[in-house]
């Protein structure tokens, strides 16, 4: 089978190599594993923890897991998210503490300031630099 009419064109010839039902099986599993190594960067970059990024409780706050954080203990957090109440600054992968309690500042960013919205409602933190930390 030529691909034009033309004489002077060689012809196109596709070579498929023999089926060897053996080899499927392994195809698919490379062709997974590879899939899932370059998917795992983008999934994770969403939600990657601000390095150095904590909030110091002004005033003793309860998170939304009913756990009790004192005034002077900090934590890490990772993102800040809207709430009805105010806001609130997240750990990863844990609770949420409310920002204000009673009207009044309660959770305080140490070393980071909000970032760029990430979705949702959520923001990143992000590490301020050390010449600017508190």
């Amino acid at each position: 089978m030529y691909a034009s009419s033309d004489s002077r064109v060689a012809p196109c010839v596709l070579a498929v190599p023999p089926h060897n039902e053996q080899e499927t099986p392994m195809r698919n599993t490379l062709l997974a594993t590879i899939i899932a190594l370059a998917a795992v960067p983008a999934l994770a970059s969403a939600r990657t923890p601000a390095p150095d990024c904590h909030a110091m409780m002004l005033a003793t706050v309860k998170d939304d897991m009913q756990n009790t954080w004192n005034k002077g203990q900090t934590l890490p957090v990772d993102i800040a998210r809207d709430t009805p109440s105010g806001g609130a600054f997240c750990t990863h992968g844990g609770s949420c503490l409310p920002r204000k309690v009673a009207g009044k500042e309660a959770v305080r960013l140490t070393d980071c300031k909000i970032g760029p919205s990430i979705g949702d409602g959520d923001y990143r933190l992000v590490a301020l630099p050390r010449s600017h930390k508190r």
